[in-house]
């Protein structure tokens, strides 16, 4: 801090002395820039490869739609199926499969009622 006499009747004036202030600041601006490029961005991760041997499904084949219509006939996918046996087809369908995910498409123009499959059709499904 400097201080200055003045010669008026105002008395002494004081001004601060902003300089070192100004260095530091700059010297903090600097480390905080070259340490932000020091840091890591993100973990390292292997990512699971897939085996060349190992036979692939198709894309379609992924899929499973029990469709209904409004004369209760069931298909998987395009295939008719009994609306009784639809539990064991869908459980042999799942057996070599990881993921169970089943969409179920009914008819638009059918009442809720009529679309109701019986409890016994699916209590083979998990």
């Amino acid at each position: 801090m400097s201080m200055h006499v003045g010669g008026d009747n105002k008395g002494p004036l004081v001004d601060m002395n902003v300089t070192p202030l100004i260095d530091v600041l700059l010297v903090l601006i600097i480390t905080f820039m070259v340490v932000t490029n020091l840091t890591p961005r993100g973990l390292d991760a292997i990512a699971p490869q897939s085996r060349k041997n190992e036979a692939k499904t198709p894309a379609g084949d992924t899929t499973i739609v029990v469709s209904i219509d409004s004369a209760r006939r069931v298909m998987i996918n395009t295939t008719p199926v009994d609306i009784n046996a639809l539990g064991s087809q869908l459980d042999d369908i799942f057996k070599t499969r990881n993921e169970r995910i089943i969409f179920v498409k009914g008819d638009p123009l059918a009442r809720w009622r009529e679309l109701l499959i019986s409890p016994k059709a699916l209590t083979s499904i998990r």
